[in-house]
């Protein structure tokens, strides 16, 4: 990735992105326009090579790229990790549904149980999260 790596901007968006804001909230704390923001994330999504934002925050913990404190210790049904992990994974909720036999709204549940456990405010957040916890090992 060294010819490709995240330049300083990127990395600030990266961060702000794993703390769950959108692009907009990102762009007001940044001092920064939605235009840059917004392709600043088309940058990251590229070269980590990721589809979605959750996707990207997973190979960036992954790599190292992004530090932070051991959050307080959560518990997520089996249901709820599978689920994050194939999100971590870049699928899509559809997708999802389909790999594990539930349905689309079955699978907005568990996430957004997922996510009220572990105290995020988005799925890329859950992601750094449940990462840091140790309850997504594998993110291949």
């Amino acid at each position: 990735m060294a010819q490709n790596a995240i330049s300083p901007a990127e990395q600030k968006v990266l961060e702000q992105i794993a703390a769950g804001r959108t692009n907009q909230e990102a762009a007001r704390e940044l001092w920064l326009s939605s235009h840059t923001v917004d392709k600043h994330v088309k940058n990251i999504l590229k070269k980590l090579g990721a589809s979605t934002r959750s996707e990207a925050v997973s190979k960036a913990l992954g790599l190292g790229l992004l530090k932070g404190r051991k959050p307080k210790p959560a518990k997520l049904t089996e249901a709820e990790t599978e689920v994050l992990s194939l999100v971590a994974k870049g699928f899509t909720e559809p997708r999802i549904g389909f790999l594990t036999n539930r349905t689309v709204n079955t699978v907005q549940t568990l996430a957004r149980r997922a996510r009220t456990k572990l105290n995020a405010s988005s799925n890329a957040e859950a992601i750094v999260i449940a990462t840091r916890l140790g309850l997504l090992s594998d993110r291949k």
